[in-house]
């Protein structure tokens, strides 16, 4: 599981302003579905990034499937690459992440970095493009995919990583219609079927669907905390928490 215990971060480039992170205690179960929401500004994307190890909090500790960070100790590369290899990051634009000539390529770029031998990386990378339903495109190059399938694609990269959890930040917030229920649906299934534990990073209260829970961050703090069926309940201060609920 990942737990986090009085996280607070503060940019050092803002040495006087707010922390963007203030005193964030939490757990999330392995193989959970979990939203976390907020408006612009209120430390979402920066929790996105301590969860992943992006970023080092300035107080507290993150651990995630018994590695620990502490902000007291300054951790070490080894340790922070177990730690992104256990949780994946899929950004808002996949475009940032994609750096393959071709769908294969860009997929076994992650595991060809943890020094496995080239069937391992095989068996991985054909595994992630299996499950993510990239198998046919695996010789496209990655410019020619559409939204959806350039998501799907930045999702089977940390995938073939061996991941055991997946945070996206804002990943859904610019794909069409079609495009998000394509990379929900997957999602959903992925977290049925395979255990994957999901981090939903976003301001839109319908990237929540199917989740188990739901967390709204505002002003770096931890505003309010529910199941799904609490969202069509508290429309009205989700709303006030500047979270899109239609």
């Amino acid at each position: 599981m990942i737990g986090l215990r009085g996280v607070r971060f503060r940019y050092p480039d803002n040495p006087e302003g707010n922390a963007a992170l203030s005193g964030i205690d939490l757990d999330i179960a392995d193989g959970a579905f979990t939203a976390i929401l907020g408006a612009a500004g209120s430390g979402k994307s920066t929790l996105a990034k301590i969860l992943d190890a992006l970023l080092i909090p300035t107080a507290g500790t993150v651990s995630v499937d018994g590695l620990v960070i502490d902000s007291a100790a300054r951790p070490t590369g080894e340790l922070l690459m177990k730690v992104r290899s256990t949780v994946g990051m899929v950004f808002q634009n996949p475009v940032n992440q994609i750096i393959g000539d071709t769908v294969e390529q860009d997929v076994a770029y992650g595991p060809s970095n943890l020094g496995l031998d080239h069937a391992e990386i095989v068996r991985r990378t054909d595994a992630a493009l299996r499950t993510m339903g990239l198998g046919e495109l695996r010789l496209r190059n990655p410019a020619h995919l559409s939204g959806g399938q350039m998501q799907r694609l930045a999702i089977a990269g940390a995938l073939a990583m061996g991941t055991r959890h997946i945070v996206l930040d804002e990943s859904l917030s610019m794909l069409d219609p079609q495009g998000r229920d394509e990379v929900l649906a997957n999602l959903r299934r992925l977290n049925r079927e395979e255990g994957l534990g999901i981090i939903m990073i976003s301001h839109d209260a319908r990237d929540c669907t199917g989740c188990d829970r739901f967390i709204v961050l505002d002003k770096g703090r931890i505003a309010m905390e529910g199941c799904p069926e609490d969202l069509a309940l508290k429309k009205d201060v989700l709303r006030a928490l500047g979270v899109r609920t239609c």
